[in-house]
């Protein structure tokens, strides 16, 4: 293996973290805004609850691979940036609102303004996956002009796009809830069957969502298509996988394990995505290797970012486990 392609395999891997951490975190934004009854403060609280300690640490991933691109693959960084205009500044804006909401609601007590803060961290919450997930389906139709001159609207104009954008909403949904089953059933019985019916619908809903949005890639992207069904092939079995095992553990209430089945369904999709992509861009006739820096300066980032993962992965499992713990 070369050392571009070791360093694009590091960035699939921190935007894999980040799909399914972050991804979580959103989901909560989601099940936020949908929070609806008599128990709709508590639902809210579990979510902010289990959030709490570790929703800052999960954007590190998102740190890790923009500076890995940037550094290793300036670019292609700068292509994406160009092409991928409005929808990264919108997940930028989303992303800075909802933290700064969820803080201000937390110590904004119960009055309007709290309220106020509060839907503003779950509707960015829930825009968010959205236009992430769109920006990058419009990336796989090979349309995208890489001096971004198809224009700023470009990205949300095939069905692709605005399929993904909803599956990754669906997805984020679901593993949220999947993860906050065993957090609910902590507080309240009651709340974790809520929290396990909802995860079992949003599975449903993620599935025939995936189904789409397959069916519009054949029709928007063949080229991926084609790949996907061929040397992605295993990614997607592996992801049909998941789903179904996912279902089946959440029936039998089996919440921890079923936490990592839940991780295998859109961890199939994202690689079968990027081993189908790889190595083209999508935006212009450019590649990842015809991209990367210098072979010196690939080497020294190659070092640093397998470094970075070396130590962030034990201080995050460290930090997950804490606070995993239930209260003494």
């Amino acid at each position: 293996m070369t050392v571009v392609n070791a360093i694009a395999v590091l960035l699939g891997l921190g935007l894999t973290a980040y799909a399914l951490l972050g991804g979580a975190d959103f989901g909560g934004g989601v099940w936020d805004l949908l929070a609806f009854g008599p128990r709709k403060k508590i639902q809210r609280e579990v979510i902010a609850e289990s959030m709490g300690p570790v929703w800052e640490a999960n954007h590190v991933w998102l740190v890790f691979v923009l500076i890995g691109l940037f550094s290793a693959f300036p670019l292609a960084f700068a292509s994406y940036s160009r092409a991928l205009a409005l929808p990264l500044s919108l997940a930028l804006l989303g992303i800075v609102l909802r933290g700064s909401a969820f803080v201000f609601r937390q110590y904004g007590g119960n009055g309007r303004l709290a309220r106020t803060w509060g839907r503003v961290f779950a509707v960015t919450s829930t825009i968010t996956p959205f236009v992430l997930g769109a920006g990058a389906a419009s990336v796989a139709t090979g349309r995208l002009a890489a001096d971004g001159s198809s224009g700023l609207l470009a990205p949300f104009q095939s069905p692709l796009a605005l399929c993904a954008g909803a599956l990754a909403v669906s997805c984020t949904a679901y593993l949220a809830a999947v993860f906050l089953c065993r957090d609910a059933e902590r507080v309240h019985k009651g709340l974790g069957e809520l929290f396990r019916t909802r995860a079992l619908a949003a599975a449903v809903v993620t599935g025939a969502l995936a189904v789409v949005t397959l069916i519009a890639a054949a029709t928007d992207a063949p080229l991926l298509f084609a790949a996907l069904t061929s040397r992605g092939l295993v990614f997607m079995v592996v992801s049909i996988a998941g789903g179904v095992l996912g279902l089946w553990l959440l029936w039998r209430r089996a919440y921890r394990t079923a936490r990592i089945a839940a991780g295998l369904a859109p961890t199939g999709v994202l690689w079968g995505w990027w081993l189908a992509q790889y190595p083209a861009l999508g935006v212009g006739n450019l590649s990842l290797p015809g991209t990367a820096a210098p072979p010196a300066v690939v080497l020294a980032v190659g070092i640093i970012l397998f470094a970075g993962i070396s130590c962030v992965i034990p201080a995050l499992v460290v930090l997950f486990r804490v606070f995993s713990r239930p209260p003494a």
